[in-house]
């Protein structure tokens, strides 16, 4: 795009700012240093630049490590007589916390609270976000209440940020983490705000890493005060965190209560569940669950790389026919399960191949893939 910029006014066209604001967009091959050249042509063309052409700049500046230019571009595009506006500020800081530059963003704010421009709730929600990045970040009670006093009300994405923040931290004890995380939800009942189902499985699954079984129960009640109901992306969570605790039979009440709730399983949630009992060497379990996933109403495809973990699993135990019985499987679906993978066959059908010729022999293993190439045409 760059080479054909000069030939635009030779053909009567003459571009504007917005037109503009595309070209600076532009990534192509050059990547930023394009973006510095070309606000160089821009302002030879006669064109003034808008917002959304100096935030570019700043941000391209920001991204090639050149920080302080980028400020200096901040600075200069106040200057320059733009009204700045909280949209503007918000874009600036996110471009500072994706390079972690929290002290650079926090300079920003100042200078935008100095021209009366006052921050929003996405404001806060960047600067927290950058915040809980930090072995050493404020209180969490404390953040919410100087949103408060600036008389800016957290909504459901605040208190996903902070819990999200707050189950990363290695600063603090698992115990800790419960305690502020239930004071956390407290709040937010309190302030009337509806949590989401992303927001209560990521506390979850924060809480099921400390093997906080009963925080997780006691989120669950307040899902249900609130009339929210479970999925398969929480059951999966939740699935995964009974096999590591070893507790085949939370599992097996987990899969039961989300059964009777008729809940929409998707070949995420079976996948956890095959390689889970795997895994523990339930090998009927196993099989159960691979029988009722066929039956499924909808078609539930494994990965075939989880094919290949299960089938090794199963042979390293010395269960040869479940294994077998795995592979024809795979087979008889062929179409469905390799094609995931035909763009990349060197490695992922070869490792398929190379486990079922080391499980039935050269034979058996050629026979099958006799089978599966037939299917292909």
């Amino acid at each position: 795009m760059p080479r054909l910029l000069p030939m635009v006014p030779s053909a009567g066209v003459i571009p504007g700012v917005a037109s503009w604001s595309v070209f600076l967009g532009y990534r192509g091959s050059g990547g930023r240093p394009i973006v510095l050249n070309l606000w160089q042509e821009m302002i030879r063309s006669g064109v003034i630049p808008d917002e959304r052409c100096w935030c570019v700049r700043i941000n391209s500046q920001f991204q090639a490590g050149q920080v302080e230019a980028g400020m200096e571009s901040f600075r200069q595009m106040i200057d320059s007589g733009l009204k700045l506006t909280i949209v503007t500020v918000n874009d600036v800081v996110t471009g500072l916390l994706r390079i972690d530059r929290l002290d650079q963003a926090i300079q920003i704010m100042a200078i935008a609270d100095s021209l009366n421009v006052k921050p929003d709730v996405v404001t806060y929600n960047t600067l927290i976000k950058g915040l809980m990045k930090r072995s050493t970040s404020p209180p969490i009670m404390s953040i919410l209440k100087n949103m408060q006093e600036q008389g800016i009300t957290p909504d459901v994405v605040t208190f996903t940020v902070l819990l999200d923040g707050l189950f990363k931290k290695s600063s603090i004890t698992p115990t800790q983490k419960a305690d502020e995380a239930m004071k956390l939800l407290g709040y937010m009942e309190e302030l009337g705000i509806m949590g989401n189902i992303a927001t209560y499985t990521s506390i979850i699954g924060g809480l099921l890493k400390q093997q906080n079984v009963e925080a997780v129960e006691g989120i669950r009640n307040i899902m249900g005060r609130q009339g929210l109901s479970e999925n398969a992306e929480m059951y999966t969570v939740m699935i995964k965190a009974a096999f590591e605790r070893e507790d085949i039979q939370g599992v097996q009440i987990l899969w039961e209560e989300l059964c009777q709730k008729n809940i929409r399983r998707d070949h995420i949630l079976w996948t956890e569940l095959i390689w889970g009992y795997t895994q523990a060497g339930e090998i009927t379990l196993m099989q159960e669950a691979m029988a009722d996933m066929r039956s499924e109403s909808e078609r539930m495809v494994i990965k075939l790389q989880t094919y290949v973990g299960i089938i090794r699993a199963l042979d390293r135990r010395g269960q040869i026919m479940p294994a077998k019985a795995i592979v024809e499987h795979v087979v008889d679906r062929w179409n469905d399960v390799s094609e995931p993978v035909k763009h990349d066959p060197g490695k992922i059908l070869s490792k398929f191949w190379h486990v079922v010729g080391k499980l039935g022999g050269i034979g058996w293993m050629e026979n099958l893939k006799a089978r599966a190439t037939a299917q292909e045409k």
